[in-house]
């Protein structure tokens, strides 16, 4: 049987090349490990940040009452978990480092408005903004902040609301992720437009695109370009909701591509804004506590 093996095999192999084997003394050289990139590092630690410091925020809890006065002063209170003002690639926002550090963690917001005792009895105020053409018309002029606290705050014992703002490209998983963070609290969330928990509401800003996606086709503006979002509204409304107003915020429609009509959204414990442009506009960052 020894003859038949060596009969089939190459005179220049040996019995253990052929069958796989170390030569005698041989060292097998180690495959060589591809460098983990800088930037997929930097991720995962923003966005394991940012659940610890949802989680941390839940943990808290609310004790104030809102409804206990038509007008009161919200204090600020310094979380125990700081989130750092990181943008998706790791890198440090210079823009708002500085500011950052001249400012409490959470800001203080001042409920300077009489609360309504329920949802019909609000009374409305047009948005700033809701004049804003890219060629389309005034595609967001039902926009608009209410004049009163919502009644969601008493009923909610929501102390004060905390915006975090996550910016990322298109179709790089921001919303799966975020759909994620909601599962972890384990909260009932609504099947609405903008998906809201008995904890946390996500806001796309998709939903302030000034083009529909055959504008954006006709005029060759993408969604990237400054002038297809609306800036101005996005700072009215998410400075309303900071206040505890409720809005009436406009809906980006990704199976139509359409504009549709606006949606009532409400303050909540936690308010998360995702998008393309979370931090390129001062006066959206103005309403941000944590940026990721």
């Amino acid at each position: 049987s020894q003859q038949k093996r060596s009969r089939h095999r190459p005179s220049h192999m040996s019995s253990s090349q052929q069958y796989g084997m170390l030569e005698t003394g041989s060292i097998a050289a180690a495959p060589k490990r591809r460098g983990t990139s800088w930037v997929a590092v930097a991720s995962i630690v923003a966005n394991v940040a940012m659940v610890g410091t949802l989680i941390a925020f839940a943990s808290m809890g609310s004790t104030s009452n809102v409804a206990a006065a038509p007008a009161m002063t919200m204090t600020s209170v310094r979380a125990p978990v700081m989130a750092p003002r990181m943008s998706m690639a790791g890198r440090r926002a210079s823009s708002v480092s500085a500011k950052a550090s001249q400012r409490p963690v959470v800001s203080t917001i001042a409920l300077d408005a009489p609360v309504a005792t329920s949802e019909d009895a609000l009374t409305w105020a047009t948005a700033k903004g809701h004049d804003v053409d890219a060629g389309m018309g005034t595609v967001h002029k039902d926009a608009a902040v209410s004049n009163e606290i919502s009644p969601v705050m008493a009923q909610k014992n929501i102390q004060r609301p905390v915006i975090f703002g996550v910016a990322a490209d298109s179709g790089c998983g921001k919303s799966t992720f975020l759909r994620r963070v909601n599962a972890i609290f384990g909260t009932t969330t609504s099947k609405a437009h903008t998906p809201t928990g008995d904890l946390i509401t996500t806001i796309c800003l998709d939903d302030y695109h000034t083009l529909d996606r055959t504008g954006r086709k006709d005029t060759g503006i993408s969604a990237l370009d400054v002038k297809a979002n609306n800036f101005q509204l996005m700072a009215d409304q998410l400075k309303a909701l900071k206040q505890g107003r409720a809005i009436k915020k406009p809906i980006y429609n990704h199976d139509t591509g359409a504009i549709d009509p606006v949606e009532t959204i409400h303050p909540n414990h936690i308010i998360i804004v995702e998008g393309l442009h979370p931090m390129l506009d001062k006066d959206v960052i103005d309403s941000l506590d944590f940026t990721f």
